[in-house]
């Protein structure tokens, strides 16, 4: 898991979530309805996806700001039933992701 400072605009208050890396998937972040309305997240679209088991839906987008990699980034987040927020390829896009399983270490720079 790892923790990514969020905020509904540029001058917002940032708050922390914690998210669980999938690299299955390509978007941004998904969180669930709940942890969107918390953040006070705005509606960008709705967009068409395959889901893990191949089926289709129709989601809801939002967008927020997130401190990432010592950067602010502007992030399309995709609305979800799960439990946990997750963080897609699109933020790993330029990250070195280590996995020692060994040890148990997951390491992001």
């Amino acid at each position: 898991m790892v923790e990514v400072q969020i905020a509904n605009h540029a001058r917002g208050q940032r708050k922390s979530i914690q998210a669980w890396i999938d690299t299955a998937f390509d978007g941004h972040l998904v969180m669930s309805k709940s942890e969107i309305e918390r953040l006070g997240l705005g509606v960008l679209a709705d967009t068409d996806a395959v889901l893990a088991d191949g089926s289709k839906a129709r989601l809801r987008c939002y967008y927020c700001i997130a401190e990432w990699m010592e950067q602010i980034v502007p992030v399309q987040v995709v609305e979800n039933v799960g439990g946990l927020p997750l963080i897609g390829t699109a933020l790993l896009s330029n990250v070195d992701l280590r996995i020692n399983y060994r040890d148990r270490v997951c390491t992001l720079s």
